[in-house]
């Protein structure tokens, strides 16, 4: 009892002080403080200049139409309250736009008064975005399409591929046919090789394999196992395909292949699989010319990178100083001087490329740089027309 009297008083305790901090008030917070800013005087600002606005005008002209000069719309009224930057564009020539008939992206410039029409009444901004010469800017739909022109993907090939022809890497093909294998090189040779008459091998699913096999099953793991639709057999019908899956069958471990005809045949020293290798070459001619052609742009190209890394290689190799200059100037000399315009003009950027390799790294005056003596025997010997002077200012 006298701890049940105790609780008791411990509870009205709790609950009177519970009671008194609910009904305690709550001190008063403090007031709010605005800040108010004062306006700036009238006098501190300054008269907002007169609004212009920047206008562009899209003329399409028919070649065989005159066109007609752009009317100049009024002056818009000005906008104190956001001053607009004052810029103003010249008016376009109508005569040339009446000359070329296309699409022009100009500008007109805006006067500053409705009963100005000149040009010079834009005032300096208008000036201000004129090119040298006093002539206004002005693109057209060619530039437009020549600077697209200028790069870009390579163009679709023009042959459509057999595609016999499976990349291998860098540029090259391979094609297996079974009995020998093709492979062509970026610029459209071919090298064929044949495979062996006795070829051994294993019933063992490669690690490709068996990913490929987990890849299938992740993605339909019943694809094998799945029923497929039957037709109804009539009374007294087997199905055969149903009895062979239910017959064992022996898995092969280790398969091997030989041909007779071809081991005769090339005792005799003839090749058996001539007329396929033909019809191979004739199937995938047109490819191979097109993979040359190409080649053939690249190589002119980028004549002057190879030209100069066979002349460090040549600088490089083992040999005599006298040795290696002589291969930098047969180098030079081998360029051809008459043929397609395209390959002379390949073969002087080739022989720019042999010079300044020269004058880089044999400079006049340097221990292994070319003599007067050894100039002109140089050049006693030379093929090509135009003078060996590695160390002369070429034209």
């Amino acid at each position: 009892m006298h701890r049940l009297g105790s609780g008791f008083g411990l509870s009205a305790l709790a609950h009177c002080g519970a009671l008194a901090w609910l009904c305690w008030p709550s001190p008063p917070s403090p007031a709010a403080v605005v800040a108010t800013a004062l306006p700036a005087p009238a006098a501190a600002l300054a008269a907002p200049p007169e609004s212009q606005v920047l206008e562009l005008t899209l003329l399409e002209l028919p070649p065989e139409s005159t066109p007609a000069t752009p009317a100049t719309p009024p002056a818009p009224a000005a906008r104190p309250a956001r001053p607009a930057p004052a810029r103003a564009l010249a008016r376009a020539e109508p005569a040339s736009l009446a000359t070329r008939g296309e699409l022009v992206v100009s500008s007109a410039a805006r006067p500053a008064t409705p009963d100005s029409g000149s040009p010079s009444a834009a005032g300096p901004a208008g000036t201000g975005l004129r090119m040298r010469g006093q002539q206004a800017p002005r693109l057209v739909v060619p530039d437009l399409e020549a600077i697209a022109a200028r790069g870009g993907p390579a163009p679709p090939p023009t042959v459509e591929p057999t595609g016999e022809l499976q990349a291998s890497g860098r540029g090259t093909f391979r094609s297996d046919q079974g009995t020998f294998v093709a492979k062509v090189d970026k610029d459209g040779r071919v090298t064929l090789e044949d495979k062996r008459n006795l070829q051994v091998s294993l019933a063992v699913p490669s690690p490709r394999d068996l990913g490929r096999g987990l890849a299938n099953w992740y993605r339909d793991p019943y694809a094998q196992t799945r029923d497929r639709e039957r037709q109804p057999l009539p009374s007294g019908v087997v199905d055969d395909e149903e009895e062979q899956r239910k017959r064992p069958k022996a898995v092969p471990l280790v398969t091997a292949t030989f041909d007779v005809t071809d081991w005769v045949m090339r005792m005799a020293g003839r090749d058996p699989y001539l007329a396929a290798k033909l019809r191979f070459l004739d199937r995938t001619r047109e490819e191979r010319v097109e993979l040359a052609g190409q080649a053939r742009k690249e190589l002119l190209r980028t004549i002057g990178v190879v030209v100069s890394r066979h002349a460090a290689r040549a600088w490089s190799a083992p040999g005599s100083p006298e040795d290696k200059r002589l291969l930098l100037f047969e180098l030079w000399d081998e360029c051809l001087e008459t043929g397609e315009p395209d390959e002379v003009e390949a073969a002087g950027r080739a022989r720019a490329a042999v010079l300044a390799f020269i004058r880089g790294h044999l400079p006049a005056g340097s221990p292994h740089a070319f003599g007067a003596a050894e100039l002109a025997r140089l050049n006693s010997r030379r093929q090509s027309r135009q003078p060996f002077v590695p160390y002369e200012p070429q034209p």
